[in-house]
Formats: C-alpha cells, sequence, structure tokens
C-alpha cells in the first residue's frame, strides 16, 4: 500500500517554491502513483526522474516537489526493483533531508519519506538504522490523521514487526 498523502501546501524553503505550480504538482503525483499502483515500476521511475530534472533546471531541487517527487522514485525503484536498496537509500536519505530543511518537523508528509527510508533499512538489514525512522513516521502518521485512520496503516510496520 502506498501513503497518499493529502493536499498539501507549498512552504517556502531554502529554493523558490514559486517555481513549483502546486495543481499541476498534485496532478503529476497522482499521475505518478497510479502508475506504481498499476505496477508499471519503469514508467513510475522514468517520469519521476524527468520532473526532478525539471524542477532542478527551474531552482527546485531543494523543495518540498522535489522531496515528493523524490519519494515515488524511491517507490517505483524498489516496488520493481529496478535499483539495489543502497542505491535507492541514497534517494529516501535525500527525500528525508529536503523535508527537514523545508517542512515543520510533525508535517504529514514526513512519514512518507521516514517509512520509505525504514523499509529500504531493513531490507538491507540494518534493523537498528530502521527501527527510528519507522517510530518517527508512525508518530507522525498518527497525530496526524489519528491512530485508528487508513492513512497510518501503511506506517504500521515497526507494529507488525513488534509481534
Amino acid at each position: 500500500m502506498v501513503f497518499v498523502p493529502l493536499a498539501l501546501g507549498v512552504a517556502c524553503g531554502p529554493t523558490d517554491e514559486r517555481s513549483v505550480d502546486p495543481e499541476s504538482h498534485a496532478e503529476q503525483l497522482a499521475s505518478l502513483r497510479e502508475s506504481i499502483d498499476n505496477k508499471e515500476y519503469d514508467r513510475a521511475a522514468a517520469s519521476a526522474e524527468a520532473a526532478l530534472e525539471k524542477l532542478t533546471a527551474t531552482g527546485a531541487s531543494r523543495s518540498v516537489a522535489a522531496a515528493e517527487i523524490t519519494d515515488v522514485l524511491v517507490e517505483a525503484k524498489m516496488g520493481g526493483r529496478l535499483a539495489p536498496p543502497s542505491e535507492v537509500r541514497e534517494h529516501a536519505v535525500e527525500a528525508v533531508e529536503i523535508k527537514s530543511e523545508v517542512l515543520a518537523p510533525d508535517d504529514p508528509s514526513h512519514a512518507i519519506s521516514l517509512a520509505n527510508l525504514g523499509k529500504i533499512d531493513i531490507s538491507l538489514g540494518r534493523y537498528d538504522d530502521a527501527r527510528p525512522s519507522l517510530e518517527r513516521a508512525l508518530e507522525i502518521a498518527e497525530v496526524a490523521f489519528g491512530e485508528d485512520d487508513v492513512r497510518v496503516a501503511p506506517h504500521d510496520t515497526l507494529k507488525l514487526h513488534n509481534r
């Protein structure tokens, strides 16, 4: 299951977020996530990489939009096994770092990036690294949406591993 954020506002950070049209970005994210849902991982990854190139060209490489597209790239590459987890981990770390720079610490969007990083660390056998990311992702999602909300379910990985 893929965590789909609510319409998130585009916050101003160290890059020029005004170069990102929130409406077209939301449509692009929805299209990318649809490709992942349809298991079209190659297509999603290629489209995400192209979108990141455009964001870089417009000076928005360290924007919320770039981090959200990077999240999708991570999900596509892991879902389709398009790259080794160690390579994909670099993208996941980048998404976490960007969001830490430009969003409030409890913004629900952090949960996506942290959960992606935690799942990659599990796949690499880095359990001690995975735990804090997954715990924080679950905490953010539960506070933002409530413990019983369907959007919290993708972050319950940690609860499943504690059984």
